[in-house]
């Protein structure tokens, strides 16, 4: 089975690199760049209509792309990975930690024993 081709659209990007996958989440779109998660590295739209299987290369992540031929231009569908305006990421913000850098430290350790 052919994979049908798709333009995804990233909007004020050069490259996907730094903050781009800020901008990504932002926009809704997951991104799974956690290469010590034991999960698959991916990109995935908000409504799971479209995913791409990101790739890395020491430290840099990548997807295998080609320039697009002039029908592929206007017949393959458009995916919005982002938002069409402009992008600011010092204008960005996420939802806070829900938890202290104490509180998570502490999770992490083991419970201490005590010796009789």
């Amino acid at each position: 089975m052919a994979i049908p081709t798709h333009r995804p659209n990233i909007y004020e990007a050069l490259w996907i690199g730094s903050d781009q996958p800020n901008q990504l989440r932002h926009f809704g779109t997951k991104v799974q760049d956690d290469p010590t998660s034991g999960r698959l590295l991916s990109i995935i739209t908000k409504d799971n209509s479209f995913s791409m299987e990101v790739m890395m290369d020491g430290t840099v992540i990548y997807s295998l792309t080609t320039a697009p031929f002039e029908h592929e231009l206007h017949n393959c569908p458009h995916v919005d990975l982002s938002l069409a305006h402009t992008w600011d990421p010092h204008q960005m913000s996420f939802p806070k930690a829900k938890r202290s850098l104490g509180e998570e430290v502490g999770s992490l350790r083991l419970p201490q024993r005590s010796f009789i």
